[in-house]
């Protein structure tokens, strides 16, 4: 948490400078499996659209989306390198990546290696089915901590209730 913490600092000012902002998910947030959720899939990466308020990545598509802030999910760690490449030595382009302890680090210094601003938050647990449990268990982040590092108020219409991260108009 320290080395993550360390980054975040390192890296904010050419993050604050970036005109757009992305935010990239892990999968394992996801409320439906992979074939019963409805992103956007071009065989390569995958853009929520917010189809279900349940869903931990459609919440915070939601909580987003005024704020003209795409949301992805990033595929596994593997391909992550190459998932990237796009937006390498892109001053205009910040990501936000959402990772376990385990591929955190390794994706803000991958992150680096390409040139691109970032700044970084932990899923609140882990539960991916690759690491973690057998069935997978839909992980989550804090909402607010996001929105603090894209410097943003929840002002536009959507509530985030802390307990539950539920959404009321």
């Amino acid at each position: 948490m320290v080395g993550a913490e360390m980054l975040n600092r390192e890296l904010k000012d050419t993050f604050v400078k970036a005109k757009q902002k992305i935010v990239l998910l892990p999968t394992c947030m996801r409320l439906d499996s992979d074939k019963a959720c409805v992103a956007l899939d071009n065989g390569f990466e995958r853009k929520c659209v917010g189809c279900s308020s349940n869903c931990n990545v459609g919440k915070v598509f939601k909580s987003l989306l005024p704020h003209r802030v795409d949301v992805y999910l990033i595929p596994h760690s593997s391909d992550f390198t190459k998932f990237l490449q796009r937006w390498k030595d892109n001053e205009d382009m910040a990501l936000v990546g959402v990772a376990c302890v385990l591929n955190l680090l390794m994706g803000g210094y991958e992150m680096i290696e390409l040139n691109i601003a970032s700044q970084c938050i932990f899923l609140d647990h882990c539960g991916c089915k690759k690491h973690w449990d057998d069935k997978g268990i839909a992980t989550s982040i804090n909402i607010e901590q996001l929105h603090k590092i894209l410097d943003i108020s929840n002002s536009k219409g959507v509530l985030v209730n802390r307990e539950n991260q539920s959404f009321v108009a």
